[in-house]
């Protein structure tokens, strides 16, 4: 299955071969990171030397030096990119194909049937497995930064770093932001068993039901923005006992970690995990009142764990390359590209609860 596709040039793809990309890849990271070189020994200076020499081409005009120092770049950004993306295995289920693969999930349903006293002359029902394949939808999410090659090729990288450590960020918060936003439109749509809920606000009743619901397929996560889980707190106090003050009672280890860290790790025996959302600083809320956020701030996901659940990821691919001028401005940028799916499997949403607080910027 091959994963790697570079767009400028499909020599650049393979131009790094896997001997040599280990060495000029580490060195080019290091160089980034402002790390020191000397692990590498003399392949150190040899590689600094080709990465300069490259920088120098591609700043001349070289197309080919632009695209094999695109494919460089891609293989920084690719494996902290990627390494973040395998949290989609705590949300779901993470499936990576090759580009030359179809975005298909397998599902299956089980009918309904139960076990019934055999009678001599009576037939009992068996309960039947169906598989189905439901083709995902990708999108592809794109990122990048202006690229100076004449500062790279004097070795001044200290910027090169914070743009790649950006472009993983955003790759990674546009991912799972639609993916969410999938997920749950996905999830609204479908009939069926399921326990969803729309509420002004996080309410008890409706956050003690969920999991009350959910946990009869195993340990409940409670995972979402920190303005759904935050909310939990207020509801971790025990009422005392009939005829004494109405107050709730709460333990001091709990209130020491409400005021560490805004939150409570467990309720009702559920545990409360923020999902970080950033705010998208290129984009403002329509009233310009604030940023926008790159995740819904007000879903609530009610997960089991040990339980194939109905949330599933398809990465297509890895992430790819390109760069290139921009004509109005001819600055000269370099993109990077992620293509992703989500599906929500029907015959498994019974499984999950979804609570959207209405309240709060995000999905309505």
């Amino acid at each position: 299955m091959k994963l790697t596709h570079e767009i400028n040039s499909r020599i650049a793809a393979d131009k790094f071969k896997k001997k040599d990309k280990a060495v000029i890849v580490e060195v080019f990271n290091s160089m980034l990171k402002g790390g020191s070189l000397d692990a590498y020994g003399a392949k150190a200076e040899l590689a600094e030397t080709q990465i300069k020499e490259l920088c120098a081409s591609a700043a001349s005009g070289d197309i080919q030096a632009r695209a094999e120092f695109s494919e460089l770049l891609r293989w920084v950004v690719q494996p902290r990119l990627l390494e973040r993306l395998e949290l989609f295995n705590f949300l779901g289920q993470y499936k990576k194909i090759g580009y030359e693969d179809i975005p298909v999930v397998q599902t299956y349903k089980h009918s309904i049937a139960e076990a019934r006293k055999q009678a001599s002359q009576g037939d009992v029902a068996f309960g039947t497995l169906e598989k189905k394949d439901s083709l995902v939808g990708t999108v592809t999410l794109s990122t990048g930064f202006a690229i100076n090659y004449r500062e790279m090729q004097n070795g001044n990288l200290d910027k090169i770093n914070e743009h790649v450590d950006q472009v993983v960020t955003d790759l990674m918060n546009a991912a799972t932001g639609y993916v969410m936003r999938e997920w749950y439109k996905q999830f609204k749509a479908l009939g069926g068993v399921k326990y969803f809920k729309e509420t002004a606000g996080l309410t008890k009743a409706a956050l003690d039901e969920t999991i009350k619901d959910v946990k009869r397929f195993g340990k409940v996560n409670l995972l979402g923005d920190y303005a759904m889980v935050s909310q939990v707190a207020d509801y971790v106090g025990i009422v005392q006992a009939v005829g004494t003050a109405t107050s709730a009672r709460i333990s001091d280890a709990t209130l020491d970690e409400i005021n560490r860290t805004g939150l409570v790790s467990t309720y009702k025996g559920a545990g409360v995990v923020e999902i970080p959302n950033a705010y998208n600083l290129t984009k403002l809320l329509p009233d310009g009142s604030n940023f926008d956020l790159y995740l819904p701030e007000n879903l609530l996901f009610a997960i089991p764990q040990g339980q194939s659940v109905p949330f599933h990821v398809v990465r297509r691919g890895e992430v790819t390359s390109m760069s290139g001028n921009d004509v109005a401005t001819g600055q000269e940028f370099a993109r990077f590209d992620l293509e992703i799916g989500a599906l929500v499997d029907p015959y498994a949403i019974q499984t999950v609860g979804v609570i959207a607080d209405t309240n709060l910027e995000g999905i309505k």
